[in-house]
């Protein structure tokens, strides 16, 4: 379905243009219809589960990160479907069902640690759609930087207020901060694009 859809838009948008790239068009359309797919599955889970705000949460937190902390890509789009839904769905239906939540210390110890991937790792592109310009690459990393840091601090000020909150907060981005990771790119068989300051 999402390869269907991308391919409609794509041939409209390019029948229309002389100057469109098909295949740039076309990746945009595929990731777009991919997101949307996904939101739209983890809100029917949270509205089975109940756990609609918590979820909400984790989506808004996860794809503004993910935009400019960037990722791997699976090589089969179930296996980024399933993993997406499973990244924003999961801690949020951890907590619900468990309880449980972050304290202070912890929260803070995962902030600072997701921090750090950022600074070593954010942009995390790929060979087949690599940031080549330096000047890009850093200002992705330090916006993601900022991004965490508001996460942690957010989570701090809201975790005697909403624990349950605070902790989605911070756990749903946390797996962006991880799969930026080079390990993340061969678990997901994706190849990271390699460049002089890596």
């Amino acid at each position: 379905m999402v390869r269907y859809l991308s391919r409609k838009m794509t041939n409209y948008i390019v029948s229309k243009s002389d100057t469109a790239d098909y295949d740039v068009i076309l990746y945009g359309y595929e990731l777009l219809f991919q997101e949307l797919l996904v939101i739209l599955i983890a809100l029917l889970l949270a509205l089975v589960f109940d756990i609609l705000g918590l979820v909400v949460i984790a989506i808004i937190s996860h794809d503004i990160l993910r935009n400019f902390a960037g990722g791997p890509h699976a090589k089969y789009r179930a296996i980024c479907i399933m993993m997406s839904i499973i990244i924003i769905f999961g801690p949020a239906l951890i907590v619900s069902l468990t309880g449980q939540t972050l304290g202070a210390i912890s929260l803070l110890t995962i902030g600072i640690v997701d921090i750090g991937f950022l600074f070593k790792y954010a942009p995390a592109d790929t060979a087949e759609k690599p940031i080549s310009s330096r000047e890009n690459r850093v200002r992705l990393r330090r916006y993601s930087i900022i991004i965490m840091a508001i996460y942690v601090l957010l989570g701090e000020l809201l975790l005697n207020i909403a624990p349950s909150i605070s902790t989605v907060l911070i756990m749903t981005p946390s797996f962006v901060c991880l799969f930026s990771h080079p390990i993340a790119y061969r678990l997901f068989g994706c190849a990271k694009y390699i460049t002089k300051e890596s």
